[in-house]
């Protein structure tokens, strides 16, 4: 996974939204969340951890 750092300190202003809350997933909003980005996964079961 790819993610640029901008130099400028913008706010998030497009939504990130995480389908799937598996493994790949997980790893993605962990990725986003130490970047300052608040993701909103979203996921068919009671537990987002299928493994």
């Amino acid at each position: 996974m790819l993610i640029q750092k901008h130099s400028n300190s913008k706010k998030q202003t497009t939504p990130v939204i995480i389908i799937g809350g598996g493994i790949a997933g997980l790893i993605c909003a962990v990725h986003l969340v130490e970047r300052g980005i608040k993701p909103l996964m979203l996921e068919a079961e009671p537990r987002a951890d299928k493994i």
